[in-house]
């Protein structure tokens, strides 16, 4: 979740701790509920007006 490079450790480490092989899926699905969270939170701006954009300028 911080950054990709790290996961490889954590994953290391969270089989370590938990002692379970199936750790690193809940890792993975624990990212995509953060990203679908900010998926989610996201504004929509298809169509408008972009900053900079000429024609926005008054």
């Amino acid at each position: 979740m911080h950054a990709a490079g790290t996961a490889p450790m954590i994953n290391s480490w969270l089989i370590q701790t938990t002692g379970s092989r199936m750790i690193p899926a809940c890792y993975l699905i624990a990212a995509a509920v953060v990203g679908v969270i900010a998926l989610a939170c996201c504004v929509d701006r298809t169509g408008g007006p972009m900053r900079g954009d000429p024609r926005n300028v008054d």
